[in-house]
């Protein structure tokens, strides 16, 4: 019975990825948009567990191939929203023109995102959906168990080594990427047996992958102030943004401290013994 929950954890993760596809069409509301790139994540995360567990007869690569321009286009959607969200929190005047710099990003990035949207393959993407499932049918709840700890332990020691880079932008975004992949195969092992008592582990990755996102919504900001200051012919606004840029940026210096100090806390050589001992 308990291999049927891993079968029923991929099914569900498909039709979420269905609902949220058909609402972004509809919509492209923010929220829609983020749970749309989280699906793909959590079935990112599952195709390389698969890949694991049946040796590479299932191939992560081809299966990430069919989402990746969706999910990209998607991203620099959300990227813009999640911006201008920030921004219309402030009613400062000198933000008025910024704001309307967004609208006209996600304006566009709006409009590509539609067009992969119409081209999107569901018919190979039934087609991995079939082979997926045939593959997992085969599969002891065992294999998956092993595989999954196997995968864990490979992410975990990367971001135990990606820690002593920090402070480093690009390290602390693969950081959050592993430990997303990491929460979903620890959600799928708890589904498949709740005696590994995993929901700690999990909850402490959760923590530090949601301070991470937080920095990293204002990283994006960041990178969307500086160039628009760079291109704005209005020189009256440029102090003002600069003293924006400023205040972020010192912001952003007490959020990384933190989650170091998160990362540091909960990625510790004793943890990895612990999920070792998990084999």
């Amino acid at each position: 019975m308990r291999k049927n929950h891993l079968i029923q954890h991929y099914l569900d993760k498909l039709a979420s990825f269905h609902l949220y596809f058909k609402r972004t069409l509809e919509g492209q509301e923010i929220e829609d948009i983020h749970q749309l790139r989280v699906t793909i994540k959590k079935l990112r995360a599952m195709y390389a567990l698969m890949e694991l567990a049946t040796r590479g007869t299932l191939k992560k690569k081809e299966c990430f191939a069919l989402f990746s321009k969706l999910f990209d286009e998607a991203g620099k959607v959300r990227d813009a929203q999640v911006s201008l969200s920030i921004i219309e929190r402030s009613k400062a005047r000198y933000l008025v023109s910024f704001a309307e710099n967004l609208r006209t990003i996600q304006k566009h990035a709006n409009e590509k995102l539609l067009t992969s949207m119409q081209a999107f393959d569901f018919k190979r993407l039934e087609m991995l959906n079939n082979k997926l499932l045939q593959a997992m049918k085969e599969l002891s709840v065992e294999i998956v168990i092993r595989e999954s700890v196997t995968y864990i332990l490979k992410e975990v020691r990367n971001v135990y080594v990606l820690k002593d880079h920090l402070p480093d932008n690009r390290k602390l975004h693969k950081i959050r990427i592993r430990l997303k992949a990491v929460i979903e195969i620890l959600t799928i092992m708890n589904e498949l047996d709740a005696t590994l008592r995993l929901e700690e582990l999990r909850n402490n990755f959760k923590s530090i992958e949601k301070q991470i996102g937080k920095w990293h919504d204002y990283i994006i900001l960041l990178a969307s102030l500086n160039y628009f200051t760079n291109q704005t012919r209005l020189k009256s606004k440029v102090g003002y943004l600069t003293n924006l840029i400023g205040r972020i940026e010192t912001q952003q210096e007490v959020r990384q401290q933190a989650i170091h100090q998160s990362i540091n806390k909960y990625i510790t050589q004793q943890q990895l013994e612990q999920i070792e001992n998990l084999l």
